[in-house]
């Protein structure tokens, strides 16, 4: 078994056994949804013959499984800001019902915190544990959004970035990834995610996702550097 039906198998295991809980302790209606999503996408990994896997479709399973956790996110109303930010151990996403003032010095050691009287979700970015290899190639938005966007991942054909005041926008050309709605609500899509992402190693500021559409083949994505004295 390779590693990726490994996964699969962990996968289904896990939804598995987390409905079952959920359902006879909890009865949490958007819990069950979501371990059952991962149930799902677990047994299709496994499933998948074993030849290898290309970015887009594992890009594809990630976003799949993002898209499950929004129904959590929802449940419990975080679900309208994410700022990002980038600590010495990698990059974290703290998603809130709206922006919060004060982010803390240290990446929080429990997923659910609350800052400031704000409920807030704490998650890693999909970049986190790759986020300082990437700087080699540069340290401008431009460089490194085209590098991870098309060269490395495969999933634009072009990118272009621009800075006015605090204000980031990147227009992506030719996007390849689809976003659920319910995604782009709470994380944001694996394009603003990704962007914020990069964004935040490079000014080692916090990086709000503001605002994303999509339109004619582009997606369009907006940024704002954060202060957090």
């Amino acid at each position: 078994m390779n590693t990726y039906r490994g996964l699969g198998l962990s996968l289904a295991i896990a939804g598995s056994i987390l409905t079952f809980l959920t359902y006879f302790f909890i009865g949490i209606i958007p819990l069950i949804a979501l371990w059952i999503g991962i149930l799902i996408i677990g047994i299709s990994m496994f499933i998948t013959p074993e030849e290898p896997i290309n970015k887009k479709e594992l890009l594809s399973i990630i976003e799949d499984m993002l898209s499950n956790f929004s129904i959590f996110f929802e449940a419990i109303g975080a679900s309208s800001v994410t700022t990002y930010v980038k600590y010495e151990d990698g990059i974290y996403a703290f998603i809130s019902e709206k922006p919060i003032e004060k982010l803390p010095k240290e990446p929080p050691k429990n997923i659910l915190i609350n800052l400031d009287g704000i409920k807030t979700l704490v998650l890693r970015s999909p970049l986190s544990s790759i986020s300082n290899k990437f700087l080699i190639e540069g340290n401008d938005m431009n460089t490194i959004a085209s590098y991870v966007l098309v060269d490395l991942l495969e999933i634009a054909d072009g990118v272009i970035c621009s800075e006015e005041a605090e204000i980031i926008s990147c227009n992506i050309k030719n996007p390849s990834l689809s976003t659920p709605a319910r995604l782009e609500k709470t994380l944001g899509s694996i394009y603003g995610a990704i962007l914020a992402s990069i964004a935040a190693s490079i000014y080692m500021c916090p990086i709000l996702l503001i605002h994303e559409e999509e339109i004619k083949g582009k997606r369009i994505i907006f940024l704002r550097k954060i202060e957090n004295e």
